[in-house]
């Protein structure tokens, strides 16, 4: 693939001073661990940063290198082959998921691949049932930033987080989660129906979907005088309750959800797309359960979409602190 290092401090005796590829340093970089009597060894996703190597080309190398000598090596000391990766650097990890993926289904009896994502959570303490505050002495872990910003994603698409109002995006497609369908409910559906003027949402709605929707279903409209948007997707959902069901039951609602209006997108052609922090408002939902399952559905869609669909640009809006007291909030 053309990458060649001239020396690594790494590599065994028989390969220092010849050309390697990435490949090849991979794997001279697990034997010399290997022979070395290492149990583990950690690489970054080397050349995806300033160097500018395809990240494609370097998962490749990657996957199939480690692949190759887990093969080769049924015994040895090295348990453990570590790749670290900027956590917002969203293109190089969808990367190594997807050729992962690529690899499992041709091969899923050698190799298991596990990926895990460090989420920092912020600890609350209560101390007993009457509510007492913690003391300034109680350690917490930090508060994660909310890292607004766009991110590259596979095949041309993107991710965008900013604050702002739902309807003010600028996206093709707004997800408006509302609770009744076709009578819309909660303050995103009203603040979707003020700017979209008229009747047309609502006359549509009650023409096409008069019987009403299943919970987690979505039902598809124009969107009036919405400014740049063409058409609202309402998703029904129900308020989050911690004693129906599984954590993964109730995971599953969100990431399905998100992972069909992605797919209604590309079959509808659009070229955006901009979702609220689906129901952390008046739903109730968990923020870190809903900003989970968000960004690993999107992540798993874009990674199994065709690469001959359109770009798409994935919007999240969060709702702003700055925002006027009289405005709805995106994830109310």
């Amino acid at each position: 693939m053309g990458i060649s290092y001239d020396k690594s401090t790494w590599a065994i005796n028989q390969v220092i001073h010849k050309k390697l590829t990435l490949k090849g340093y991979i794997k001279s970089c697990v034997n010399y661990a290997l022979l070395k009597d290492k149990t583990s060894v950690a690489f970054p996703a080397i050349g995806t940063g300033s160097v500018g190597y395809p990240k494609d080309a370097v998962a490749r190398c990657f996957v199939h290198a480690i692949s190759e000598f887990s093969q080769a090596q049924t015994s040895g000391s090295l348990k453990n082959v570590i790749i670290v990766i900027y956590h917002r650097d969203f293109e190089t990890i969808m990367a190594f998921e997807k050729e992962l993926q690529r690899l499992l289904a041709k091969r899923p009896h050698r190799l298991v691949a596990n990926i895990e994502e460090e989420i920092v959570e912020e600890e609350h303490k209560v101390k007993n049932e009457k509510g007492t505050k913690s003391s300034s002495s109680d350690n917490h872990s930090p508060t994660p930033p909310i890292l607004l910003g766009t991110y590259p994603l596979l095949d041309g698409c993107s991710l965008t987080i900013k604050h702002g109002l739902l309807e003010d995006s600028g996206a093709a497609v707004l997800v408006s989660p509302t609770s009744g369908i076709p009578i819309l409910n909660g303050k995103i559906p009203s603040a979707i129906l003020n700017a979209a003027g008229g009747t047309t949402i609502e006359d549509e709605l009650q023409q096409k979907y008069g019987k009403g929707v299943n919970v987690g279903d979505i039902a598809l409209t124009g969107a009036g005088n919405i400014r740049g948007c063409n058409k609202v997707y309402h998703l029904k959902l129900e308020d989050y309750n911690a004693q129906r069901g599984s954590q993964f039951f109730q995971a599953a609602m969100i990431y399905n959800s998100v992972k069909k209006c992605l797919k209604q997108a590309d079959k509808d052609g659009v070229s955006s797309i901009a979702f609220t922090t689906i129901g952390t408002g008046g739903f109730k939902w968990p923020p870190q359960l809903v900003a989970d399952e968000t960004f690993q559905a999107v992540k798993s869609y874009i990674n199994s979409r065709p690469s001959s669909g359109l770009p798409l640009h994935i919007i999240i809006m969060i709702f702003s602190q700055n925002s006027p007291e009289n405005s709805v909030g995106a994830n109310d």
